[in-house]
């Protein structure tokens, strides 16, 4: 029986590996396509780990599952960063790297917190890791999902896609793959079947699979699949045609299992925070995958111009457990509180734009309303672009469960971009922040930054109710790419 979101977390607590990998497609189409690999050592910053106890392995697979390189990368101290056109010097490839990182301590977690960049010339998208081939020491029990939840864009010379991982043995696989409408109806259905070799990888594009259906604005998809010697979280997105890029994210599982959020004393079983830069602008989409529950909805707000949220109040929303809300470009923090019989994993995705800029990119950020019974966490750690127009904007959030959060103090410091940079920070109780990067370097550094370069940072806080949501934005073309802190 699966377990429930407050037995996952307990369990965290004990538990043991001393492996850690992840899977990203490659997929290039002309010289100017990269993929490029960015990670903190936290392991050593964060878990006291001794670098010289940890290895990292990269193995690069051609779409048949061939082996075309195996290299071993030296930890760097901090500030980590390996290009795929370092081991591939073909202007066209297709496959996937698995990144593996093997240590004779104690790991923590299986996935690695490893953020990959998809560049085409100065385009950017970036996903952290998603899914991985399992260990040999694992439950590999064939188990089906639906892997889904991200948001496809219909348009002309874009279209959705889904990258499909093989695990270690030869495999007749059928995927099915469904056609929803926003409210998860289904429009229509193709089978896929297929041999597989052992770490065989594919894309599939949504427009080629459904060619002869009219698609409809807010339609999604969902791609049923076995998941046992492969973790299946996909990476996704929406493929650009004319400039080859993939703009990324990952995929959550159509929730089948009924968990819902312990009843919370204190205030809401669970709350969705969403909160921006008026550099951006940003949505918050929940698909109708989440497990059903039945709860009433308060929204408070934190304006540009005040330093704290302002008093909740019940609102109309997410009554049929989907839906998409906005944040209007005076509110810098919407706080959403759910009260009731909520689901533990009421997964949603933020999608931030450019604020003033018609563009076609955005990124699609998967994430989740958070349940009381989340552990506190006071680090917290990414990457991001800068230079060569993109600027970067990172956002933090001070809020609990109990609506008695304290002010925060920390330090965040800023890693790979040639200069010590750090900087003191104090963020009210019930409250939003953002930092933007241009504002806390000097000027004469902003404007020789004439080529992008990917960085890392790492923020430590002194109360345990932080979260944090990054991006790097171009105002010329719109172009953005961002996660969530670690």
């Amino acid at each position: 029986m699966k377990k429930s979101l407050e037995e996952d977390f307990k369990a965290r607590k004990k538990f043991y590996t001393n492996r850690a990998s992840a899977v990203f497609p490659i997929h290039f189409t002309f010289k100017e396509n990269d993929l490029i690999l960015s990670w903190l050592n936290y392991w050593s910053i964060k878990n006291k780990l001794d670098s010289d106890s940890i290895v990292v392995n990269l193995r690069l697979y051609n779409n048949d599952g061939d082996l075309v390189k195996l290299a071993q990368i030296s930890l760097q101290i901090s500030n980590n960063l390996v290009s795929m056109r370092e081991y591939i010097k073909d202007d066209l490839f297709k496959g996937m790297v698995e990144i593996e990182i093997i240590s004779s301590l104690n790991l923590k977690f299986n996935f690695p917190a490893i953020t990959g960049f998809y560049k085409s010339g100065s385009l950017y998208s970036c996903v952290h890791s998603a899914g991985r081939i399992k260990g040999s020491d694992e439950v590999q029990t064939a188990v089906r999902t639906e892997e889904t939840n991200w948001s496809c864009k219909f348009a002309e010379g874009i279209t959705p896609f889904f990258h499909y991982v093989n695990g270690t043995s030869s495999e007749d696989v059928c995927l099915s793959v469904t056609l929803y409408k926003s409210n998860g109806e289904s429009v229509d259905t193709r089978e896929i079947r297929e041999l597989f070799n052992p770490f065989a990888s594919k894309i599939y594009y949504v427009d080629q699979l459904f060619n002869n259906v009219s698609f409809e604005e807010d339609m999604f998809v969902g791609v049923k699949c076995n998941n046992d010697k492969v973790f299946r979280r996909m990476v996704v997105g929406n493929y650009h045609k004319k400039s080859c890029h993939l703009e990324v994210a990952h995929s959550y599982p159509w929730q089948t299992n009924k968990d819902h959020c312990p009843i919370n004393k204190d205030g809401p079983e669970s709350f969705l925070a969403m909160y921006s830069d008026n550099h951006l602008k940003i949505k918050a989409r929940v698909f109708p995958t989440n497990c059903a529950g039945e709860y009433k909805v308060t929204s408070s707000e934190q304006k540009y111009n005040a330093d704290r949220l302002g008093v909740s109040s019940d609102v109309e929303l997410l009554t049929d457990g989907h839906g998409i809300i906005n944040l209007s470009n005076d509110t810098q923090f919407k706080l959403l509180g759910f009260k009731g019989n909520v689901p533990s994993r009421l997964n949603s995705n933020f999608i931030y734009t450019v604020n003033g800029t018609q563009s076609d990119f955005s990124t699609d950020i998967a994430t989740a309303a958070k349940s009381s019974v989340y552990p506190p966490k006071v680090s917290h750690w990414g990457s991001g672009v800068f230079g060569n127009g993109y600027d970067f904007v990172l956002m933090i959030r001070n809020c609990n469960h109990a609506y008695n959060a304290l002010t925060a103090k920390g330090r965040l410091e800023i890693y790979g971009l040639g200069q010590s940079i750090g900087l003191d920070i104090s963020i009210n109780d019930q409250s939003s922040q953002s930092i933007l990067l241009s504002d806390i370097v000097n000027k004469e550094f902003s404007s020789a930054a004439k080529k992008e370069a990917i960085f890392t940072w790492f923020l430590e806080l002194d109360q345990p109710n932080g979260e944090t949501f990054w991006t790097s934005f171009r105002n010329t073309d719109g172009c953005i790419v961002g996660e969530h802190g670690f």
